[in-house]
């Protein structure tokens, strides 16, 4: 008996054709945080849309996180809101920063699926995956507070 590799045909949509958070095809890599991946991924649209209409990100500002959410052109279950509006003002708080461990990380899943294309053997992340660290920061964190959210800043430059 042979065991016979067929080849897998991938096909891919364009990141603007997702206008809908829900069509995507997003891989999921933690089951315990998969509603956080359609809200991640209505965000980052949220945050090219603002881009491309000319509003730049001011990070470490409240203001600019609550134009963010305002960008969001995505419905939203109210239950789900105040997690969406988390996640956008700690994307707003990190969008122009770089975090050592977690590039680390990215470069590692880079260099694996460079492995498994020139390799042919295993099948590469489909579409869109998003990794999100929520956990690093303190559950009771507000990044939509300003007096709180400057509070962290301080702390943390003080730590370095």
């Amino acid at each position: 008996m042979k065991q016979v590799k067929l080849p897998l045909e991938l096909t891919y949509k364009a990141y603007k054709e997702g206008s809908s958070v829900f069509d995507q095809d997003l891989s999921i890599y933690d089951f315990e945080k998969m509603q956080h991946m359609p809200l991640i991924h209505a965000a980052f649209q949220a945050f090219h849309k603002m881009i491309e209409a000319g509003d730049a990100i001011e990070p470490h500002l409240v203001t600019s996180a609550q134009k963010l959410i305002e960008f969001n052109t995505i419905e939203i279950d109210k239950e789900q809101k105040e997690l969406f509006e988390r996640i956008c003002g700690i994307l707003n708080m990190t969008a122009d920063s770089n975090f050592a461990p977690f590039c680390a990380f990215l470069g590692g899943v880079a260099s694996q699926e460079i492995v498994k294309f020139l390799t042919q053997k295993f099948k590469p992340i489909h579409q869109s995956a998003y990794f999100d660290v929520l956990e690093f920061l303190p559950k009771d964190f507000n990044p939509l507070d300003q007096v709180q959210l400057d509070k962290y800043l301080e702390e943390n430059e003080a730590n370095m």
